[in-house]
């Protein structure tokens, strides 16, 4: 959920959000619009939509380093159980964490706001 404070901060609220509900996985975006906010008045900026357009594209990877260090932790834990949260709620996140999930064969569950990174018909849990 994304808080409008401002009547000037509406424009870009609005453009940013509807990117953001278009890229990985879509899906809804609530604006909260206070009613001080709504009662206002401001100026349109006619700001370019464009600017949004691949902030939400990026992927993220991890190094070896960190790679290493969570397969070395991992190694530790006698009962490991993964939690999947919404950062991870992409088409090709998802895929990835499937992947790894078959490779590895690991417990792991998602979080209300990342249904549907793991495939609820499937059980992978041992």
């Amino acid at each position: 959920m994304i808080l409008v404070r401002e009547v000037d901060e509406i424009e870009k609220i609005v453009k940013d959000s509807y990117h953001y509900a278009k890229s990985g996985k879509p899906g809804p975006v609530v604006i909260d619009l206070p009613m001080d906010v709504q009662v206002n008045s401001g100026k349109y900026k006619n700001i370019n939509p464009e600017i949004f357009k691949n902030r939400y594209d990026e992927e993220r990877h991890l190094s070896i380093g960190q790679c290493k260090i969570f397969f070395d932790f991992i190694g530790f834990i006698p009962k490991t159980v993964i939690v999947y949260w919404w950062w991870l709620n992409n088409p090709v996140a998802s895929e990835q964490v499937r992947e790894f999930n078959r490779k590895f064969n690991i417990p792991s569950i998602n979080s209300l706001m990342g249904k549907g990174i793991l495939l609820e018909m499937l059980s992978l849990n041992p």
